[in-house]
């Protein structure tokens, strides 16, 4: 299926665009029954064209002025070990609607995340919201087996202070890491229900984590010089604060260390880590049948019932990026 274009132009968002963008923003918010966003025009300015932008935008133009826009950064995928985009925000004009702008933009995001490598694209949608997962049904799919997680103010706060057990100690792991990583995460997947990768595990790792262009941070658990557990963890955005948060991808620790505090502190220089970075909360995603995980989690954070995880990958990734117009 291709977007007649006739009508609009894809092009990449301007710093000039700030004040389209938080009202468009604004408008999605309002949309979806939310409180006002703190997406301003200079926010949108500060966060994605300084020396270190938080997000990408694409702006849609009808008739000379922008009708749609959708923001989005870079992310990873460990279920496939391969870079991912996230799509944060994606709003087309009430007047704008209905001649293909919608799929134009996430055809462009999905061009754009093949050309730089990555091989999935993630997104959240609203369960009450029936007429997006209409249209995202078209694109991608429902993960229904996934809940979405999070810990904010006071929770947040106090979870930055978690301590740390005796014997224990966290550090940020380095490529030197990588094959007791390789080892954890091997772990992780088994124990979740993965076949075996059928690759390098290890060598994905070094590559996608401690190259030229690292797509995650990941903390590392140590009792006795002997790795037992880790956290894999990478920035997103969220136009709802402007400002970076904190997506935690996985969590694990090795059998043998289980009940004693490493989960907890784990998440706790996970926590730490991006408060210092100006990260207002972390999220997750936890499978609705796990209840252990779902329980621990209860005592830290909050579940959100009404989000809906969705992604793109494999052909259909690939047949939306095929739609994708380049966008300058």
């Amino acid at each position: 299926m291709r977007t007649d274009t006739a009508s609009f132009a894809l092009r990449a968002a301007r710093p000039e665009d700030g004040q389209a963008v938080a009202e468009m923003c604004a408008a999605l918010s309002r949309h979806e029954g939310g409180a006002p966003p703190a997406l301003t025009a200079a926010a949108f300015r500060r966060d994605g064209f300084g020396p270190d932008p938080g997000f990408s935008c694409v702006i849609a133009e009808q008739g000379g002025r922008p009708a749609g826009y959708a923001m989005y950064l870079g992310d990873y995928d460990t279920d496939l070990m391969c870079h991912s985009t996230y799509l944060a925000d994606l709003y087309v004009d009430t007047g704008a609607r209905r001649c293909g702008i919608g799929r134009a933009l996430m055809a462009a995001v999905a061009r754009i995340t093949r050309e730089q490598g990555g091989g999935t694209l993630h997104w959240n949608v609203l369960r009450s919201n029936p007429t997006a997962r209409a249209f995202y049904a078209t694109v991608g799919q429902e993960m229904r087996d996934s809940l979405l997680c999070g810990v904010e103010g006071d929770g947040y706060a106090a979870l930055a202070a978690t301590p740390v057990p005796a014997g224990l100690a966290l550090r940020q792991a380095t490529a030197a890491d990588v094959p007791a990583l390789a080892r954890l995460l091997d772990g992780l997947l088994v124990n979740e229900g993965f076949d075996p990768m059928q690759f390098d595990l290890a060598g994905r790792l070094a590559a996608d984590g401690f190259g030229e262009r690292p797509a995650f941070t990941c903390h590392i658990a140590e009792r006795e010089d002997a790795a037992v557990g880790y956290a894999l963890h990478w920035p997103i955005y969220d136009t709802e604060p402007a400002a970076r948060t904190a997506y935690l991808s996985d969590i694990y620790v090795a059998p043998e260390a289980r009940r004693s505090g490493v989960a907890l502190a784990l998440m706790g220089a996970v926590a730490r880590h991006w408060r210092d970075h100006g990260a207002f909360w972390i999220e997750w995603e936890v499978r609705r049948d796990n209840a252990k995980a779902r329980a621990f989690y209860a005592t830290i954070a909050q579940e959100y019932p009404d989000v809906l995880p969705m992604t793109a990958r494999g052909d259909q990734l690939a047949g939306l990026a095929a739609e994708g117009v380049a966008v300058a």
